[in-house]
C-alpha cells in the first residue's frame, strides 16, 4: 500500500498502480458533502475523472465504483469492486439504525421498507432486526434482483420465501394500497409459498 500525496491536507492509498497514477495532477471533492475521492481534470471539457477509474476502469451505464471500506481515498485493488446504482444504494444505509439495508428502529420495533420503483413498499414491523432484514431480502430476491450487498450474519430462522396465508395477503392488500400494477404485485408475490400452519415455519427453524 503506497500513499500519493493529492492535496496539503489529504492522500490517497494505491498499490500497484501507483507508478501511473503519480503522473498526474490530483485533487479532492466531497459530492454531497459526506466521502471524500480523488478526481482529476480531464480537457478539453475539464470533467472530473476518478481516481478509482484508473484503477479497475469506468464503469458501464446503471453501475458504479464501490470503496468497500466507505473510504473514498482508499484506491487499492482490494478495495473496489463494481457493483449496480441499486447495490450502491443498499451499501449506503444508516449502520447508526441498522446494520441491514431496507431496515430501521422506529421505538423498539425493526421495520422493513423496499423501494419498487417510486413506490415504497412497507413490509412490516418486527422484534427481531434479521427478521426484518429477512422480509427486505426476501421481496429482493423474489423480484431477481442483484444480491443484497450487506452479509447477513447470522443464519435466518426459516426460509424467507416461506410465509402463512394471513401474511401473503397482508402483503398483498400492502402492494394494492401503495397503487402497484397487477404486474408488480405478480412478480413480487410469485416467489413467496403459502404454508397453511404458521406453526411449520416455526418447526422449519428448530
Amino acid at each position: 500500500m503506497i500513499s500519493i500525496k493529492i492535496t496539503k491536507k489529504y492522500n490517497a492509498l494505491v498499490d500497484d498502480d501507483y507508478e501511473y497514477l503519480k503522473t498526474f495532477s490530483w485533487s479532492v471533492i466531497r459530492p454531497g458533502g459526506k466521502v471524500l475521492y480523488a478526481v482529476r481534470r480531464m480537457f478539453p471539457n475539464c470533467s472530473y475523472w476518478n481516481m478509482s477509474w484508473d484503477v479497475v476502469g469506468k464503469p458501464e451505464k446503471g453501475f458504479v465504483v464501490d470503496h468497500i471500506d466507505g473510504q473514498g481515498l482508499n484506491n487499492t485493488r482490494a478495495n473496489l469492486r463494481i457493483i449496480t446504482q441499486r447495490q450502491n444504494c443498499q451499501n449506503r444505509h444508516q449502520q447508526s439504525t441498522s446494520i441491514y439495508p431496507g431496515v430501521s428502529k422506529s421505538g423498539n420495533k425493526w421495520i422493513a421498507h423496499f423501494m419498487l420503483g417510486k413506490k415504497l413498499l412497507h413490509l412490516g414491523s418486527y422484534d427481531v432486526e434479521l427478521d426484518a432484514a429477512n422480509a427486505y431480502k426476501a421481496i429482493n430476491d423474489s423480484l431477481g434482483l442483484p444480491e443484497v450487498i450487506q452479509p447477513f450474519t447470522e443464519k435466518p430462522k426459516a426460509d424467507t420465501s416461506l410465509v402463512t396465508r394471513n401474511e401473503y395477503f397482508r402483503i398483498l392488500q400492502m402492494m394494492k394500497r401503495d397503487g402497484l400494477s397487477d404486474e408488480e404485485i405478480d412478480k413480487t408475490l410469485s416467489g413467496f409459498k403459502i404454508l397453511e400452519d404458521e406453526a411449520k415455519i416455526e418447526n422449519l427453524s428448530l
